[in-house]
């Protein structure tokens, strides 16, 4: 089994157990080695007509999360996907919901991930499915470079604002024209890095940086990193990195590199709001 796959079937099979009424005790291990955070992905949807990503021009009712609209006009021909992500919505917030008293008890916050799974595309509805929890212990885990085919990541970061738990960084290229485009390493893609860390000490985001995917080594790793993080352009006048802030470690093929973003203090204890 792969990384990426295992990651998948985990965090679908601890929503799937909770829909189920059973208490995973996956949700449990994360307090045992010190992490006070679990990334979760509710659920994915897929095999029908879906609007191409800068066509969505979503609307959506404020007291469910029910999609009424996805694209300006005609509706009809993407009636199945507005029925299965209302339907997705839905069940994802029942079986995250029978979550929350573990995860209080615990202290792990549940972290949903915006992931390629075509639903909540976009910054404001994204929010408003961690909001509708008015839990502190749900909140979101970022994924910088997974939705830049929708929207700014900046834009995310803006909506979220405190509800971020965690970040990956990550970044994608988009074509010429703007529409699709592919992942690729840090700092060569489509993310205006400074823009991104201006949203997060906006938002006084101060918690860890995870690189997800790309193949440069460790160290080249692990310097981007540390430009990110001091808000430098790419390019051959960026500066130079600063030594010793992002910390390089593998894990079977996958390199992960982390540092922690210091923008604020943040209390321990009860999460923040």
């Amino acid at each position: 089994m792969s990384a990426r796959t295992g990651f998948w079937a985990f965090a679908l099979a601890l929503a799937a157990l909770s829909a189920a009424g059973c208490e995973p005790k996956a949700q449990r291990q994360p307090r045992h080695i010190g992490a006070d955070a679990i990334l979760l992905v509710p659920c994915r949807i897929g095999d029908m007509k879906m609007p191409e990503p800068w066509e969505f021009d979503i609307a959506f009712d404020p007291a469910t999360g029910h999609l009424t609209r996805v694209v300006k006009g005609d509706n009809e021909p993407y009636k199945a996907y507005i029925e299965a992500h209302n339907h997705s919505t839905d069940t994802s917030r029942r079986a995250v919901g029978k979550l929350i008293p573990v995860a209080e008890e615990t202290g792990v916050v549940i972290a949903i991930e915006n992931v390629w799974n075509n639903l909540w595309v976009t910054p404001d509805l994204f929010a408003h499915f961690v909001n509708s929890f008015d839990s502190p212990w749900v909140k979101a885990y970022f994924d910088i470079g997974n939705h830049v085919k929708y929207a700014p990541p900046e834009q995310f970061i803006r909506v979220l604002g405190p509800r971020i738990a965690k970040c990956h960084v990550k970044d994608f290229k988009l074509n010429p024209d703007g529409h699709g485009g592919d992942f690729c390493n840090i700092r060569d893609g489509s993310v205006h890095r400074p823009v991104v860390r201006k949203a997060l000490d906006e938002v006084r985001y101060s918690g860890w940086m995870t690189i997800e995917g790309g193949n440069c080594s460790l160290e080249e790793h692990s310097k981007r990193l540390d430009l990110i993080i001091a808000g430098k352009c790419p390019g051959p006048h960026a500066g130079g990195p600063q030594p010793g802030r992002a910390k390089a470690a593998r894990c079977g093929s996958w390199a992960i590199v982390v540092s922690r973003l210091g923008c604020c203090a943040v209390p321990s204890g009860r999460p923040r709001d």
